[in-house]
């Protein structure tokens, strides 16, 4: 009789796959009740050295990235697959839908971006002219994100790729900075 081998239904290239057993008995002895995504623990799983790091915002001081437009740029000029992404949902009752709230990329070639805490906000200023991304003009922004990468790619991050992110932007809107007290 031939011992059964262990198979998995995800393939590899997920974000989240981790072929090395004990690293994923180590997760699983953690408190995992917080659901934040284990971005460090999981670059350090797939590329076996601890990240550097760089954090990303809009390039103008109102702007909140948009995260759509991120996404597809990574889709189109980084030939990634979005849907090997580690995601994150919460419903929004006022569009019906579900939309994103974390997300981890793996470009693949030893550098990841994530994301945490995305937002849909409808009362913004659209000066790159994007669609909205649902019904009621509603944006998906977030005010920052990482990129978390090897050394070797320290002046193609720090010189192209955060500038080229940090482009994808609306902007606020001033009506919903001001509080009234």
């Amino acid at each position: 009789m031939t011992p059964s081998k262990r198979t998995s239904l995800i393939t590899t290239n997920y974000t989240g796959h981790i072929e090395d057993t004990s690293i994923l008995q180590r997760f699983l002895c953690t408190d995992l009740s917080n659901q934040r995504i284990p971005v460090t623990p999981l670059f350090i799983a797939h590329y076996h050295a601890y990240p550097c790091t760089v954090i990303i915002q809009a390039s103008t001081s109102l702007g909140k990235l948009h995260v759509p437009s991120i996404r597809r740029y990574l889709e189109i000029d980084h030939k990634h697959n979005s849907t090997e992404d580690i995601i994150k949902r919460e419903y929004h009752p006022i569009v019906r839908s579900f939309y994103i709230t974390n997300f981890l990329a793996n470009l693949g070639n030893g550098i990841m971006i994530d994301c945490e805490n995305c937002q849909l906000i409808n009362d913004i200023e659209n000066p790159n002219k994007y669609k909205s991304d649902g019904y009621y003009d509603y944006f998906l922004i977030v005010e920052k994100l990482r990129i978390n990468y090897l050394p070797e790619h320290d002046i193609y991050v720090n010189d192209e790729l955060a500038s080229k992110l940090s482009s994808f932007y609306v902007l606020q809107s001033k009506s919903t900075i001001i509080q009234v007290f």
